[in-house]
């Protein structure tokens, strides 16, 4: 199996293996909640599996996780399986350009939700952090780079590593990540892109749920490189929210709903439902 694109694609391939492996011919049979857990099953998957990204974004080559759209029942389902990731992953910088801009930005804030939520996340360990601390950093220093020179083949190739350390990180500190929550569950009522999501919801959720992020204010704030000095933890946490929508300005990113038909009174009647 050579699966060649963006998130979407790569974690299709991943639904096409999990219904090879079980023989079924609809995955949504098995996509009745948030959430599919799979353990080692006694007859792993034999199938061979090549992920190459053209994003540098969602990490999917390296994950056995794969985020489906049941189109009846109208959720986003994570399928968990220890047999879904790829035997082998290509990153290849060259196969993102001409990426236009708004996915190449909306694809790599995806990326930093993943460091950033890893980095505040309660399972975060040395592991986890190798990974996101260092990818947030990158991230950080190239996304407005790419945006603005998007032919810049090493920043490209930057942006790639670093999206795929950071859904290292991702697996490895897997717990509570707000951020994601929403995402998901906006992209599914709303047919929202999933990176773009994660830009609009990353400062705004860390914002209103300050309570679960303040333990780890100092650390997220080192990974972007920001000086904190004096600073108590409500305001360490400000200048993140602050730096990050300074990044969306930095990249032309639209941090709002409202370019894709999102009203106050379409949320409300989410909410309601």
């Amino acid at each position: 199996m050579l699966a060649l694109g963006g998130g979407s694609v790569l974690d299709a391939a991943k639904g096409l293996k999990y219904c090879l492996h079980h023989h079924l011919t609809d995955i949504c049979d098995i996509l009745k909640l948030g959430l599919k857990l799979e353990t080692w099953p006694e007859v792993p998957s034999m199938i061979p599996h090549i992920a190459i990204p053209t994003t540098a974004g969602t990490g999917a080559e390296v994950t056995n996780g794969a985020v489906i759209h049941n189109q009846v029942l109208n959720i986003k389902s994570l399928v968990l399986a220890p047999y879904l990731d790829a035997d082998m992953a290509v990153l290849d910088a060259k196969l993102t350009l001409g990426l236009p801009k708004s996915i190449t930005v909306a694809t790599a804030f995806d990326a930093l939700t993943h460091a950033i939520e890893s980095i505040a996340s309660p399972k975060a360990n040395l592991f986890s952090d190798a990974h996101a601390i260092t990818a947030a950093k990158v991230i950080n220093e190239n996304m407005p780079k790419v945006a603005k020179e998007p032919t810049n083949v090493d920043c490209r190739s930057k942006l790639l590593q670093a999206s795929t350390m950071a859904c290292n990180a991702v697996v490895n500190a897997f717990s509570a990540f707000p951020v994601h929550n929403f995402s998901h569950a906006l992209g599914a009522t709303f047919h929202i892109p999933h990176g773009d999501a994660n830009g609009i919801m990353l400062p705004v959720v860390i914002e209103t749920a300050a309570d679960f992020y303040l333990p780890n204010a100092q650390r997220m704030a080192d990974a972007l490189s920001l000086d904190s000095k004096g600073l108590n933890a409500e305001q360490t946490l400000a200048k993140v929210v602050a730096h990050i929508r300074g990044i969306q300005r930095a990249c032309d990113f639209d941090g709002s709903l409202k370019r894709f038909g999102v009203t106050e009174i379409n949320l409300k009647e989410a909410i309601a439902s």
